[in-house]
């Protein structure tokens, strides 16, 4: 994947491609990792309320957590060498 990106990006060097690749990896690490404890927040005020929302508190989480996956599939694709293979 560097030396493909290399190949497409001639004024970077392998290790600024690296570099960025790090960054990107390590943002939507951080990222996940927030989610998962903004979630654990959100899933517990819907538990409090389940007697009153029943059915709905589970799919009110389903939908929240399907938003969110579609969200990081797409963070996932925006990195050049992604779109390009999507591209061709």
């Amino acid at each position: 994947m560097l030396l493909y990106a290399k190949r497409e990006n001639d004024d970077l060097r392998v290790c600024d491609i690296r570099t960025q690749m790090k960054d990107q990896l390590t943002t939507l690490d951080f990222a996940q990792r927030l989610w998962q404890l903004f979630r654990a927040l959100i899933s517990g005020t819907i538990e409090r309320f389940r007697k009153d929302l029943g059915k709905m508190a589970g799919m009110i989480m389903e939908s929240i957590d399907s938003r969110i996956e579609e969200f990081f599939v797409r963070s996932l694709q925006l990195d050049a060498f992604t779109l390009e293979m999507e591209f061709r």
